[in-house]
């Protein structure tokens, strides 16, 4: 399954705004600025990873949780 840029900005519109960032130092509010311009190109970026099969390194972030 591809990303959509069109399913990519309801996404980002979706967002709460907030300035803080995560691990790759890009707001939601500073993506809401981007859309819909953006979305082409962030949907382009998601759509070469799945088809190469890869992922950047510091995207490889995973939470795990017990179960109690």
């Amino acid at each position: 399954m591809l990303a959509d840029p069109i399913e990519i900005s309801r996404i980002i519109t979706s967002l709460k705004p907030k300035t803080n960032s995560w691990h790759d130092s890009i707001s939601s509010i500073l993506l809401k600025h981007l859309t819909p311009s953006s979305s082409v190109q962030i949907s382009s970026v998601i759509n070469k990873s799945c088809k190469k099969r890869a992922m950047p390194r510091n995207m490889k972030i995973a939470k795990n949780y017990a179960d109690l």
